[in-house]
């Protein structure tokens, strides 16, 4: 087990305590694991990279870490009244689609798609909305989370289609 991959495992135990702190109203503490979150992530990265320690592990936990994050937050924002729960089952079926065939990869050996301009304009756009309804909670602003988040998960079904062509192309 690589120290990358030992990272990316404490990141995951961060979002349970986001999004409880977050349903407490605890916003200091659901946003300093938040960041404690996002700063594992760029660790986690540059540890790999450094250390030339890129692993089939790691390459499957990493983007599975932060696909669990948005969807915990989403629903989070769901249970919260934040977010009509139609983004919850929206963002759930690219989701899954993605962790079934990163799953099937790992467990046939074979490299995990890499994380393509569609996944990552998906994820950016997508972490943007996060923020801005993180905020919109946090200040009371009046913001179009909702929107930019909506535009996330139909740039996410966007990434699905482009991963399946280039999964195919790999068979």
């Amino acid at each position: 087990m690589t120290l990358a991959n030992i990272v990316t495992i404490v990141r995951l135990f961060f979002i349970p305590l986001v999004v409880v702190f977050l349903i407490q109203e605890n916003h200091t503490l659901s946003l300093l694991f938040l960041l404690l979150f996002f700063l594992g992530d760029l660790l986690d990265g540059y540890l790999a990279r450094s250390r030339n320690e890129i692993t089939q592990l790691g390459q499957f936990l990493d983007p599975m870490a932060d696909k669990l994050l948005a969807f915990s937050l989403i629903v989070t924002f769901a249970v919260l009244n934040q977010l009509n729960w139609w983004a919850v089952w929206l963002l759930f079926l690219p989701n899954l689609l993605l962790a079934i065939g990163s799953a099937v990869l790992f467990r046939k050996g074979k490299p995990t798609v890499a994380a393509g301009w569609s996944g990552k304009i998906a994820a950016s756009v997508l972490a943007l909305g996060l923020t801005l309804m993180y905020l919109q909670i946090l200040f009371e602003w009046v913001l179009v989370a909702d929107v930019v988040i909506y535009v996330g998960i139909g740039l996410a079904y966007w990434a699905v289609i482009d991963y399946i062509q280039i999964g195919m192309k790999q068979r």
